[in-house]
């Protein structure tokens, strides 16, 4: 489940050209690089890409889990080059997340190397304008329906990252679930502030 933007457009273009890729070929080696600042949606494009290819074993690492230092100890890198070299020898897609591009001369020689013959796309956060169907569209995967005023006034109070939103909106949804409320603009401001 992607919600594709203006900031991933082209990120959203090139996760559908890996899935139609994958789905007419048995396997081959492919390394994948998404990067962009926190709640770019890396992640969740990702997840959609796997989902999308439920035959195909897709290997996935998260680089974004140990930024914003660009210094991994060598057991992070060890860990990478595993998986990397397990992909390679297995002909199986690597996709990887980070916040940085992956040619950034701070990132450890070993990892720079390798994902060097990636396929790289960034994604940044989505226009104010595109932000309610953002919020719409994560409160449906939520089961959740948002006012129009509620998502505004969500739009206006919030940060533009979407994990911002999928914060919120998962912990409303939770408190509304276990308190039996309907999710008002009141439940919202309690998790905002």
């Amino acid at each position: 489940y992607f919600i594709s933007h203006s900031g991933a457009f082209s990120a959203y273009c090139m996760a559908q050209q890996i899935i139609e890729e994958y789905q007419s070929i048995n396997s081959k080696f492919s390394i994948v690089v998404f990067s962009g600042p926190r709640g770019s949606g890396k992640t969740h494009l990702v997840e959609a890409i796997r989902s999308a290819l439920p035959k195909i074993e897709v290997c996935i690492f998260d680089f974004a889990e140990y930024m914003p230092s660009e210094n991994f100890d060598q057991e992070i890198i060890r860990e990478f080059i595993n998986i990397y070299e397990f992909a390679r020898t297995n002909n199986k897609l690597l996709l990887v997340t980070m916040r940085t591009s992956p040619d950034n001369k701070l990132i450890n020689e070993h990892i720079r190397t390798r994902l060097s013959v990636s396929r790289t796309e960034s994604l940044d956060y989505p226009q104010e304008s595109e932000l309610p169907l953002v919020l719409q569209s994560l409160s449906e995967r939520y089961n959740l329906t948002l006012s129009a005023k509620t998502i505004s006034y969500l739009v206006q109070h919030l940060p533009l990252d979407t994990l911002s939103f999928e914060s919120i909106i998962s912990k409303v949804n939770e408190e509304s679930l276990k308190n039996k409320i309907p999710v008002k603009l009141g439940l919202l401001k309690r998790f905002i502030w």
